[in-house]
């Protein structure tokens, strides 16, 4: 799975730095501005969040606020299991919201027909990110409580 969500992520990331920089050339040196070159680079970087969001989480490296959780579980491995366990079952609902919002979206968007202006592409491929991005860190993080029940640890 790693390795599908980095060439999505590679293949993303070009695509936004050729859509950027043919806007710039046709904009500045060509004094022709292309109606659909920012739409598209929007799309892009939704997906390219999204892929990220998911990777970061996946690796355990995103950014990671720990003073207010170190002191609480100074000196106490058990504090330190069972505060990493509600924040586990907060991070779970935070996704479980996610994806049914998600889903919800995606399911009105797709019922009225709505597209985007300038490439008319259907909002339902837009909002299908929520679920998307809800749905992978679920999925990491049920890893990770199986993880924890296996080792009967947290890192």
């Amino acid at each position: 799975m790693k390795k599908y969500i980095e060439v999505g992520i590679a293949a993303f990331s070009l695509f936004l730095i050729f859509f950027t920089l043919t806007g710039v050339v046709f904009r500045y040196a060509l004094h022709h501005s292309l109606s659909f070159q920012e739409e598209l680079s929007k799309v892009i970087h939704l997906w390219l969040v999204t892929l990220t969001g998911i990777l970061i989480f996946k690796e355990d490296s995103h950014f990671h606020v720990t003073f207010l959780l170190d002191k609480i579980t100074q000196n106490s491995q058990l504090r330190k299991k069972i505060m990493n366990g509600i924040l586990l079952g907060i991070t779970l609902a935070f996704c479980l919201a996610l994806l049914r919002y998600g889903i919800t979206q995606v399911v009105r968007s797709y019922a009225i027909h709505s597209k985007t202006i300038a490439l008319s592409i259907p909002y339902w491929t837009l909002y299908s990110s929520l679920p998307i991005l809800g749905g992978g860190i679920l999925i990491v993080s049920i890893r990770e409580i199986v993880n924890l029940i296996r080792r009967r640890g947290i890192k």
